[in-house]
């Protein structure tokens, strides 16, 4: 159930709003399937415009992430499949969400073709996602995550 947050500031912009959103601190969908339902899920006081603009970076970081969970793992499952139903057009609601799951799809596509034909370096495969020095480079995945989107998360 939402929080109801009243005279307070904005965690994101620091400014005073007589009333505010309510933030999950982690996205529901960030959850796997396994999750106990009696885990609280922490929220935070957000205006309306820092809430909009973290959600659309948190949901583009769960399709750059997610797809690199193992969707049989314990600990991550349901995660990647959440990620695959988020970009199929047979799941929109309504034409409109329809179109712009369409156009996630194809997006996510082109960011994976062009991730497989970059020269990996350390550069562009992240430390704790993937980067591991037993292996060689030519041998990991690099991600597109921007460090902009990653500094916005944290």
């Amino acid at each position: 159930m939402a929080k109801k947050f009243f005279n307070t500031r904005c965690v994101y912009c620091l400014k005073r709003f007589e009333k505010l959103t309510s933030d999950h601190v982690l996205p529901r969908a960030w959850y796997p399937d396994n999750t106990p339902e009696n885990l609280e899920k922490w929220q935070v006081p957000a205006c309306p415009a820092c809430n909009r603009e973290h959600g659309i970076n948190e949901e583009e970081l769960l399709l750059k992430l997610g797809l690199h969970f193992d969707p049989q793992r314990g600990n991550m499952k349901g995660i990647a499949k959440k990620v695959i139903r988020s970009m199929s057009p047979s799941r929109g609601k309504s034409k409109q969400d329809r179109e712009k799951r369409r156009k996630q799809n194809i997006r996510t596509k082109k960011e994976i073709k062009k991730a497989l034909n970059l020269v990996p370096s350390q550069s562009n495969i992240l430390p704790g996602f993937g980067f591991n020095r037993k292996f060689s480079l030519q041998h990991q995945l690099p991600l597109l995550v921007s460090e902009e989107q990653l500094q916005k998360f944290s």
